[in-house]
């Protein structure tokens, strides 16, 4: 799979002629049903670095969307807020709910969260090519367990945070 940048570039710079197929006879055929549908080559070639490409530059973009981080962070903001109920419930202090629903659902769910999430979704699109073969799996691996680790040091300084203080979960 190749990154998106160059994926734009090629939709940008698109030559129908640059276009190879393994067979004579597909190529014929394709280049001919080309001819019919959009009147010339040219215009098919037009109709790819202008209308099309316009149209998938938004499937092809970078960013992630927001509707989806919220998406994701709405399990993790509902188990987190379990525990501020279980606070309250619990007849825990004002300032120990507020200390851990800062830390926590702010800290780790929103922010924390925000950053992995970002973090995959370059990680993912610049590391996309086929680089090492077998030992792409290694890659992916790497990548999830480096998320792994930024999680559980953002959770463990949160978690140290609320255990402390209002003003340290503050500062986190």
């Amino acid at each position: 799979m190749l990154p998106l940048k160059p994926r734009r570039r090629e939709l940008r710079q698109f030559d129908l002629e640059q276009v190879s197929c393994r067979e004579e006879f597909d190529r014929k055929f394709i280049h001919a049903a080309i001819s019919k549908w959009y009147g010339s080559k040219d215009a098919f070639t037009e109709f790819v670095r202008q209308d099309l490409r316009q149209h998938l530059e938004p499937c092809l973009a970078t960013r992630f969307p927001m509707r989806y981080l919220l998406l994701l962070s709405a399990a993790q903001m509902s188990v987190s807020l379990e525990f501020v109920l279980a606070l309250w419930k619990g007849g825990a202090s004002p300032n120990s709910i507020l200390s851990f629903a800062i830390a926590m659902l702010l800290g780790v769910d929103v922010f924390v969260l925000a950053c992995i999430v970002f973090s995959i979704n370059y990680l993912s699109d610049r590391f996309a090519a086929r680089r090492f073969g077998r030992f792409d799996h290694a890659q992916t691996l790497l990548i999830t367990i480096l998320s792994g680790a930024i999680f559980l040091g953002g959770s463990s300084l949160a978690q140290a945070a609320y255990g402390s203080s209002l003003e340290h979960c503050i500062l986190f």
